[in-house]
């Protein structure tokens, strides 16, 4: 087979249907890329590429279950010599699922986007395919987390593909990342709040699919705005990072899960996030919020702080006041103009403790003022009376406090 046409394509997943197919159908192109699609009684359950396996497999962990802490999830051994088995992945799934670690209506939405993806893969490298094999019972996994229609997916994913040719993309592939590439240029022709936004984007780790989750924009409008620049050279797409390329656990195959100091679900643990360009002050929240049985996320680059917070949903947000580029004020100004971060508690920092920096503070919107130095106990104390109830923590002695290791890392 040199060319895979979409008929071929759907009269396949017809015919699975038509037979209740259970197995997997294996893709391969001349360009030595693999796809392998798992069906169970004709429908699709799950779908694997070899482009940036791992790598898609993170960023979807953070934007369908930032409850997850990424850094914690190792690939198996395999994954060093390629060799991953293939439903590892949705094993991982099905295991979170069972220890109520994430719902089965978070998985759904991550499922159907590995899907969608690996299809989009398949269509844009469609004149390159060489083979299509079918294998009955191959490895399905015994219970489906959801059912999914492959014909409606494959003409969803058809939509998209139209719409990202319309936009004069079609030679570029639709899973490469945003890189700026002429700065003076792209902030000639937006406003400075517009240039802020999209520069902290464009730092080669987006898709265009990612950007638009991020700013809540429809996928079409985002595709068509962004066009111009990329034909034009301004922003140039690259291979996005494997945020875990290197990282395989060391002396197991299975997924290596974050420790918990709390007997209920992880999904049920608040998350903090400090937006501090200071890296001790970074360290510090970590060392106490961590030890209190929050989670933490730390970010020291102001400009990623909006993207961070829109990616992980925090569940409250400490925020410095004084940042290079942009300051406390103008941050917590953007995150209200977020419906999604609207209501999350913004508790400004700072050295600084007048009557105008606390005016300006309610100007924005914040939901509060802490004069640093940082003290564990205040720290602990303004958490707890902004967090809605149900968050349950393990409140600890300062002595154990001190003496335990902290567990999630931050970004720098």
């Amino acid at each position: 087979m040199q060319c895979l046409t979409v008929d071929q394509l759907f009269y396949q997943f017809q015919l699975n249907s038509k037979l209740h197919f259970t197995g997997r159908l294996d893709v391969k192109s001349a360009l030595g890329h693999a796809w392998s699609l798992y069906f169970q009684l004709g429908h699709l359950i799950w779908a694997v590429g070899s482009i940036n396996r791992f790598g898609r497999w993170y960023c979807s962990l953070g934007q369908f279950c930032p409850a997850i802490p990424v850094k914690h999830v190792w690939p198996p051994r395999q994954a060093q010599t390629g060799q991953a088995p293939l439903l590892w992945e949705y094993l991982t799934l099905t295991r979170w699922i069972k220890q109520q670690q994430i719902s089965r209506d978070q998985a759904i939405p991550l499922i159907e986007n590995a899907i969608a993806e690996v299809l989009l893969d398949i269509l844009q490298n469609a004149e390159n395919i060489e083979q299509l094999v079918t294998t009955a019972d191959h490895d399905s996994p015994e219970e489906a987390i959801a059912a999914i229609s492959a014909e409606k997916i494959l003409r969803e994913t058809l939509q998209f593909l139209e719409v990202w040719c319309d936009a004069g993309l079609a030679h570029y592939s639709a899973n490469l990342a945003l890189l700026l590439k002429q700065p003076e240029a792209l902030q000639q022709q937006a406003s400075p709040a517009t240039y802020l936004k999209l520069k902290s984007l464009l730092d080669g780790s987006f898709t265009l699919r990612r950007v638009a989750v991020a700013t809540q924009q429809n996928l079409r409008v985002v595709i068509y705005s962004f066009a111009p620049y990329i034909q034009r050279g301004l922003i140039e797409l690259q291979d996005a990072p494997n945020p875990q390329a290197d990282a395989v656990a060391p002396d197991t195959d299975q997924v290596v899960e974050a420790p918990s100091r709390q007997s209920g679900p992880i999904a049920r643990q608040a998350l903090i996030l400090c937006v501090d360009d200071n890296l001790q002050i970074c360290r510090t929240m970590e060392q106490i919020l961590t030890s209190a049985g929050y989670r933490f996320w730390g970010v020291q680059d102001p400009l990623k702080a909006l993207p961070t917070a829109l990616r992980q949903k925090p569940n409250l947000i400490f925020l410095d006041l004084v940042m290079p580029v942009a300051n406390g004020y103008e941050i917590c100004a953007q995150l209200r103009q977020v419906s999604a971060l609207k209501n999350t508690p913004v508790v400004i920092l700072t050295g600084k403790d007048g009557i105008v920096d606390r005016v300006r503070a309610k100007m924005v919107d914040a939901s509060g003022f802490l004069a640093k130095p940082v003290d564990a106990d205040k720290i602990l104390g303004t958490v707890q009376r902004h967090l809605r109830s149900g968050f349950a923590v393990d409140p600890m002695s300062k002595t154990r406090r001190n003496h335990e290791h902290s567990e999630y890392s931050f970004i720098g």
